[in-house]
């Protein structure tokens, strides 16, 4: 299915999408204690639809923010497996 993005006119505040099969929202975390209070690091969190629960969480520094030349981007990426998806 295509992706569905959740928006006010100002701020995107997730994206409805397919994650291993199953459909999901992605945030965007701006906490603190998710960032490990590192202000160049972009955490996502995926939360199933049909349950609600956290599933998956992806952590990497922002390529916006980091230093020109860091290699900031897909091989910065850390991915927790909160809960298995079935």
């Amino acid at each position: 299915m295509k992706e569905l993005q959740l928006r006010c006119p100002n701020v995107m505040h997730g994206i409805i999408k397919t994650l291993n099969g199953e459909r999901c929202l992605e945030v965007k975390c701006r906490h603190w204690r998710c960032k490990n209070k590192e202000k160049n690091k972009v955490v996502l969190h995926y939360y199933s639809l049909s349950t609600g629960e956290l599933i998956r969480t992806i952590e990497y520094k922002d390529p916006v923010r980091s230093d020109v030349g860091s290699g900031a981007g897909r091989q910065n990426r850390k991915v927790r497996n909160v809960n298995s998806v079935a």
